[in-house]
């Protein structure tokens, strides 16, 4: 009895006679990998000869597969960092160029595409440099960055902090200990930070955006019960004008 022809054999008879075997890849995002994955099927006529599963070869099919991906996660899959997060808040303070998120997925073909010449899948989209990609849109206003949303606040006694501004306003944390001798509410861009003042087991004792206000109001119940709960430490009556 004759050996049945596998897929090959097949293939290399098609070749004898001069019949052409085609093949066709698709491009797909393999869950089970979480990544781009290329299938590829040979076909003589309406038979397929076999089929592979590999990675994607770089070109224009892989960049469109990998910014389909890129606009289901909702930029998620990027490289972002904690970094790049804080400094797309701050450029939303400054109230420039737009680089939030709805803004840049609507502009994937204008930064996102020149970065994936050569990118195949997952480990180039996270790779990309975000910090870098909000730097080139916000442009020369990079420079001014630092005068308009501060990444941090210093107070009289020395103590910086960084300051948030994910939220409505900005807003930062420091034990109350190292604002004691700061008698001006810090501020960025003329706004006041709301400030989360800690106690020494880093608990909030007081959220303000008022500081001297709460040093001549509030702060004497506070300064009791703080005393009372961490006697080692310092609680002056008048912290306006006490050394941190």
């Amino acid at each position: 009895m004759a050996a049945a022809l596998d897929g090959a054999d097949i293939e290399a008879v098609a070749g004898a006679l001069g019949a052409t075997v085609e093949r066709a890849a698709t491009l797909s995002w393999d869950p089970a990998r979480d990544d781009l994955r290329a299938r590829t099927e040979r076909r003589l006529d309406n038979l397929v000869l076999g089929e592979s599963d590999g990675p994607a070869e770089p070109g224009p099919a892989a960049t469109a597969a990998l910014l389909a991906r890129v606009r289901t996660t909702k930029l998620s899959i990027l490289g972002w960092t904690p970094a790049d997060r804080a400094l797309q808040a701050r450029a939303a303070f400054a109230g420039w160029t737009d680089v939030s998120d709805a803004s840049l997925l609507g502009a994937l073909d204008e930064w996102l595409v020149p970065l994936l010449g050569k990118a195949i899948g997952r480990a180039d989209l996270e790779a990309v440099d975000m910090a870098g990609v909000l730097r080139r849109r916000l442009g020369h206003r990079v420079a001014e960055l630092d005068r308009v949303a501060p990444a941090t606040i210093t107070f009289a006694g020395g103590r910086t902090v960084p300051v948030d501004y994910s939220g409505e306003r900005p807003a930062a944390e420091v034990r109350v200990q190292d604002a004691y001798g700061t008698t001006a509410h810090p501020t960025v861009n003329g706004v006041p930070v709301v400030l989360s003042l800690l106690s020494p087991a880093g608990r909030p004792v007081q959220v303000t955006a008022d500081l001297p206000g709460f040093w001549a109001g509030s702060w004497a119940d506070v300064r009791k019960e703080m005393a009372g709960r961490y006697p080692k430490h310092s609680w002056p009556a008048d912290p306006a004008n006490a050394r941190p």
